[in-house]
């Protein structure tokens, strides 16, 4: 339950904005409902960039949405990503808003910032972006913060940490430059150019890698660090 994993990004209408997160608690935890999201989340709040959409939840064309759960349940524990972390939420939102300032942010290295205090906790933060013509810059910006209040261990885990995130990143990557250069084969001059005329639009990484299952592929791929740390 202490460990948890964010994808978080920069909207260009929100600001910072928690995707999803992924946590786990023990299988015979009495509270296991108390990481189910019953709110609504408004649109005010969270735009198409911003949310947690899986295949059967896609509702996000009304005007609030009913936030995702995904679970993963093990011989130990259930392993749960939702919009947002509830357990940890002021923690991690301030950490997010914090990660995507400019001021530490660096998205030209791999490695990742090691942050850490006794009121957030200690966190590895990879950063990385995403081509979006639609996004301010023609990218869209993301980090990964790996969060736990205890520093021994998440320093124990470092490496195994460290070569899961960075292929998860080549991973997202690299489906992302395969789409555009496909999608790039089938614009003519002219539609590039009407293209760059639009009104900027908010994309999902559901879009942006054309993979309407990319959240459930991201939980089970933090679901298996979780069960090795």
């Amino acid at each position: 339950m202490d460990f948890t994993i964010t994808l978080s990004h920069f909207c260009d209408i929100h600001g910072p904005r928690s995707i999803l997160c992924t946590s786990k608690i023990p299988l015979n935890n009495d509270f296991k409902t108390d990481f189910i999201q019953e709110e609504i989340i408004s649109k005010e709040d969270y735009c198409k960039s911003c949310l947690l959409i899986i295949s059967t939840n896609n509702n996000n064309d009304n005007d609030t949405v009913k936030p995702s759960t995904i679970k993963t349940i093990d011989q130990n524990y259930i392993y749960f990503t939702n919009q947002y972390s509830i357990s940890k939420y002021q923690i991690l939102n301030s950490l997010i808003k914090k990660t995507l300032s400019e001021e530490i942010t660096n998205y030209n290295s791999n490695d990742p910032v090691y942050l850490g205090d006794e009121i957030r906790g200690y966190s590895m933060v990879y950063y990385f972006k995403i081509k979006d013509l639609e996004a301010r810059g023609s990218n869209r910006r993301y980090s990964i913060i790996i969060n736990s209040s205890n520093e021994f261990k998440i320093l124990q885990n470092y490496k195994l940490i460290d070569q899961y995130i960075k292929t998860l990143i080549s991973n997202l990557k690299e489906s992302n430059i395969k789409y555009e250069l496909n999608k790039s084969k089938n614009y003519s001059n002219n539609d590039l150019f009407l293209r760059g005329k639009k009104i900027q639009n908010s994309n999902s990484l559901i879009e942006l890698l054309n993979d309407k299952d990319i959240f459930i592929r991201i939980h089970l791929w933090f679901v298996k660090i979780l069960q090795k740390i």
